[in-house]
């Protein structure tokens, strides 16, 4: 039996019960393929990064005055709180974590396992980073017959000259109706 409660992890300020076994943390780099028109690859453009993944085992060794019902209590109260619907950023303090930049997480998942014959167990914990995100809104004003505030409400691209915008923003036409669609096509394969 251990008496040794491991204070090296904390998540939102509550120490992780137990004795932490190991940390480990992974990070990728989102890479995609660039493909032409026949679906074969011409190369690869980088495209941001994944969240870092961070993966904990902790042993959980009965000590004084506490079970091993009481620590996974404790790791459970963590992951979910009563009346919490969703997962919510929290502050993760560790120093393998710290040397990544990771400070705060979210709590994906986590497994408990004990064996009958024994009374400790252990726990792993799934935590991945919280990259917040960021969105941008353009307010729109919303007077009738005034022509400038119509055309800033429409989207324009970067690069297109104002002449090109009033073009697209225009009434263009319609494509001709088909009466008959199943009607056989005029081209004709040579």
């Amino acid at each position: 039996m251990l008496y040794i409660n491991d204070y090296s992890m904390q998540i939102s300020g509550i120490p992780v019960p137990g004795l932490v076994k190991k940390v480990e943390i992974t990070g990728g780099a989102v890479i995609d393929s660039v493909t032409d028109d026949n679906n074969i690859t011409l190369g690869y453009q980088p495209n941001g990064y994944d969240p870092m993944k961070m993966n904990v085992d902790v042993l959980l060794e009965p000590s004084a005055g506490e079970t091993f019902e009481d620590m996974a209590a404790t790791i459970q109260f963590l992951f979910r709180p009563p009346g919490q619907a969703a997962a919510v950023p929290m502050e993760v303090t560790n120093s393998h974590a710290a040397a990544h930049g990771l400070t705060k997480v979210f709590f994906k998942g986590i497994t408990t396992s004990k064996k009958i014959e024994s009374s400790s167990g252990t726990a792993s914990l799934e935590l991945w980073e919280y990259l917040p995100v960021v969105v941008q809104t353009k307010a729109v004003k919303g007077k009738k017959g005034d022509e400038k505030d119509k055309k800033a409400a429409q989207s324009s691209a970067e690069g297109i000259n104002t002449e090109y915008q009033d073009y697209l923003n225009t009434q263009r036409g319609q494509a001709p109706k088909i009466k008959d669609k199943t009607k056989e096509s005029p081209a004709r394969d040579q």
